[in-house]
């Protein structure tokens, strides 16, 4: 589905920038309602799920990389490593 590849493409790019549903949404012509409804039916999370555990692979992976929680931080879009560390946690406990 071309609305989803899009949100993907968005979300994906934009690992930093801390879009909300709505914007994205509104980016791909779509309320914000039936877009949550369209992305959980066809990846089976929300995209506010899907763009956290993204956020956390991905500073996870910048972990392994030698990259410092701070520098990980700011480059995932969270205001400091804490919050991105209870970010982690939150998503390893959902697991």
């Amino acid at each position: 589905d071309s609305t989803l590849i899009k949100a993907l493409k968005i979300i994906h790019s934009q690992i930093r920038a801390n879009r909300s549903i709505a914007e994205i949404a509104e980016e791909c012509g779509m309320s914000t309602d039936g877009f949550i409804r369209k992305f959980k039916a066809y990846i089976g999370q929300t995209p506010y799920e899907y763009s956290k555990k993204l956020k956390v692979r991905v500073a996870l992976k910048l972990r392994e990389l030698g990259n410092s929680w701070e520098d990980i931080a700011e480059k995932c879009g969270y205001a400091d490593q804490t919050s991105l560390l209870h970010a982690i946690n939150a998503v390893k406990n959902n697991r």
